[in-house]
């Protein structure tokens, strides 16, 4: 029992020294009235960019092998989503996220497997609509065996019991269980894989490097079970994968993203981001994917869509006020699309602090259901 105790302490400081490291021992990363880590620092220019590679040209991407990590560069994360029903029409929205950041410099290789020059964080959420309640939850690890880790070869990434592998054939189980709230999710890949950008480069702001490798499965049918406080749900419906590689992303007159992903009806899916400027206007290399009902894509440049902000909320917990109904308009594809939360409260506020949460969508005779994150604000 001791040795375990003691193991246990060293993890912790281990950990602390890490994060501390992280931060660059900053409060610059730090909001002043939370003191949580400020996402729009975290992927600004001050990283090493001498150690990791930048995404600055189009690439080949192979996959299944691209599921898996890219260590060569600094951040990365795979991020599911989606909107689920059981039976008796009870709804849900959840979200299961990894994060994989390096260090501003390399640890030798050599033959400890103790040694890791990398931390990993995951996100946790359920939405329950039916009783207007949203439970979120935040696990970090360093990059060692049994704690934290991601395969290369294909999608596997995990801390502790919080876990994405692959399943079958282009299927994949998501697990997690964090205070008696669970998830246990089969998913099956319902349309390929779509390059965001160009080819996949994902361009952010003006400088070179300044972006990511970016794809996304728009649609993934969900099947498996949530558990909240001992009750068990048999659910079905929906998820979004975006997996995203990067050394650099934002530059520093951007403060934050908002972010939506839409399935519709009819079997079309849109991804759009609006990068916003610190001066409250929107940035041009804001983009978008319209991918069609056979699962072809199409980039949408700043200027093919329009997001108009509606309503707000305002945080009790945090006092920060987010937009919290949109009118999304695409002429070019004749959609006008009105998109609110299914629950306003549905802020993830832990070492980050962001809105991301399960929307509804509709216009004229169509409708469907996404999610929405917002950051920076």
């Amino acid at each position: 029992m001791r040795s375990k105790i003691i193991y246990s302490i060293l993890v912790i400081l281990v950990l602390t020294l890490f994060i501390l490291i992280i931060l660059n021992k900053s409060e610059n990363y730090l909001q002043s009235d939370f003191k949580t880590i400020n996402i729009s620092k975290v992927l600004s220019n001050d990283i090493d960019k001498t150690v990791f590679q930048r995404a600055t040209k189009p690439i080949k991407f192979y996959f299944p092998k691209d599921h898996g990590s890219h260590p060569e560069y600094q951040t990365e994360w795979w991020y599911f989503t989606g909107n689920l029903r059981d039976t008796d029409n009870n709804r849900f929205g959840y979200q299961l996220t990894f994060f994989r950041r390096a260090l501003g410099s390399k640890i030798s290789n050599d033959n400890s497997a103790w040694r890791s020059n990398e931390v990993y964080f995951a996100h946790f959420a359920i939405t329950d609509v039916k009783n207007e309640k949203y439970y979120s939850f935040e696990k970090w690890s360093r990059a060692v065996p049994k704690l934290a880790g991601s395969d290369s070869g294909n999608l596997g990434v995990w801390i502790d019991d919080w876990r994405v592998t692959a399943y079958l054939d282009k299927g994949y189980l998501l697990e997690s269980n964090s205070e008696n709230k669970s998830i246990s999710l089969i998913l099956k890949q319902a349309k390929k894989e779509v390059l965001n950008g160009n080819k996949g480069l994902s361009q952010k702001s003006m400088e070179p490097g300044n972006a990511s490798y970016y794809y996304s499965i728009t649609r993934l049918n969900t099947t498996g079970k949530i558990i909240i406080d001992g009750r068990e749900y048999v659910v079905e419906g929906l998820s979004w994968f975006d997996h995203e590689w990067s050394t650099s992303v934002l530059a520093p007159n951007q403060t934050g993203w908002d972010w939506f992903s839409i399935q519709l009806g009819d079997n079309t899916d849109i991804m759009i981001y609006v990068l916003r400027l610190k001066d409250g206007s929107v940035d041009p290399f804001s983009s978008g994917t319209f991918v069609d009902n056979l699962g072809n894509a199409e980039h949408l440049s700043s200027s093919d869509f329009y997001v108009n902000i509606k309503d707000y909320w305002k945080s009790p917990k945090t006092n920060i006020k987010y937009p919290s109904k949109w009118n999304i308009t695409i002429p070019k594809h004749s959609l006008t699309l009105d998109v609110e939360p299914v629950l306003n409260n549905q802020e993830f506020s832990h070492s980050f602090t962001y809105w991301e949460g399960a929307v509804r969508v509709s216009g004229g005779n169509i409708s469907g259901e996404g999610y929405v994150e917002l950051t920076g604000y």
